[in-house]
C-alpha cells in the first residue's frame, strides 16, 4: 500500500472547486465524508477520483481499486478538506446533465425553494425530499448552490438520488397553471385544516423575507404551521419536514 502525497495541481483544483464558478467551469464538485462518499459510489454517479487516508481502507464497503483511489497522509488531507475536523476521504464527483423532468411535476408533490440561502437548510431540505420521496427539488435561480460543500455534508448523500434544478419560478408557475401551490407564509390556513391536493408544489421561502411577493401571486392556499408555543419562528428546513410529514400522511390516505 502506497502513500503519496497529492500534488500541486491537484490540491489547486480540488481547493479552486469550493468556488462555484469552478465547480461549473469543471462539472464537478467534492464530497466529503465515508457515508456520503459510499452513497455517490453506489448510485452510479461518475466518481472521477478519491482521495483517503490509509486508517478507512477497511471501512470502504466498495472496491477501491475499480475507482481512481489515492492514499494519502493525514497532513495532505487537511490540506485538501473543507470540514473543521476531515474526516478522511473525499472524491471529487461529476456534476449530472439532466434536465427538469416535467413530467414528474404532476405526480405528487414538488419541493419548490425561493431564494434559500443557507448551505446547510438547503442541504437538510434535499435530504427530507428523499426521506419523504420527493423526486425533483426546483429552486430559484438565486437559491444556494446544492453542489456548495456544506450544502452537500448536510444531504448526507441524499443528493445523488435526488435531483436539483435551478429555475425562473415565476416562468415555472405560468407554465404549470394546472398544478396546486401550496406556500408557506405566516397568517396562512391551518397546515392540519387543509386538504392537501395531488399533484402540487409546496413552496417554501428565504429564511428572513419568506416567498417573493410576485410568486405569491401564483399560490392557490397559503398554509400555516399552527404555534402552540412561544418560539417566535420556525427555521425553514424544520418548517419543511412538518408540511412533508403531513402532506405525505394524506397522500398516503387518499
Amino acid at each position: 500500500m502506497e502513500i503519496s502525497k497529492p500534488s500541486k495541481n491537484e490540491i489547486k483544483f480540488i481547493k479552486s472547486l469550493s468556488i462555484k464558478k469552478y465547480r461549473y467551469k469543471n462539472a464537478s464538485f467534492i464530497v466529503e465524508g465515508l457515508k456520503s462518499v459510499q452513497e455517490f459510489v453506489h448510485s452510479g454517479t461518475k466518481v472521477q477520483r478519491i482521495y483517503l487516508t490509509s486508517n478507512l481502507i477497511e471501512q470502504l464497503n466498495f472496491n477501491m481499486h475499480i475507482y481512481e483511489c489515492k492514499i494519502i497522509d493525514e497532513n495532505s488531507f487537511k490540506q485538501l478538506s473543507e470540514q473543521n475536523t476531515p474526516s478522511g476521504i473525499l472524491a471529487i464527483v461529476e456534476m449530472p446533465q439532466i434536465e427538469l423532468n416535467k413530467e414528474e411535476l404532476q405526480k405528487g408533490c414538488t419541493l419548490i425553494l425561493d431564494n434559500v440561502q443557507d448551505p446547510g437548510n438547503l442541504g437538510t431540505l434535499i435530504r427530507l425530499a428523499d426521506w419523504f420521496g420527493i423526486k425533483q427539488v426546483v429552486c430559484s435561480i438565486g437559491t444556494v448552490d446544492c453542489y456548495n460543500s456544506k450544502t452537500v455534508q448536510a444531504t448526507m448523500g441524499s443528493l445523488c438520488r435526488v435531483p436539483v434544478f435551478y429555475e425562473n419560478l415565476l416562468e415555472l408557475m405560468e407554465d404549470q397553471k394546472n398544478i396546486k401551490k401550496y406556500s408557506a407564509i405566516l397568517g396562512g390556513q391551518n397546515l392540519y385544516e387543509t386538504v392537501v391536493e395531488s399533484p402540487c408544489f409546496l413552496i417554501l421561502g428565504n429564511e428572513a423575507n419568506g416567498i417573493n411577493v410576485d410568486l405569491k401571486a401564483f399560490r392557490n392556499c397559503g398554509i400555516e404551521i399552527p404555534k402552540m408555543g412561544k418560539a417566535e419562528s420556525l427555521n425553514v428546513a424544520i418548517a419543511g419536514g412538518i408540511i412533508l410529514a403531513e402532506f405525505h400522511r394524506q397522500f398516503n390516505k387518499q
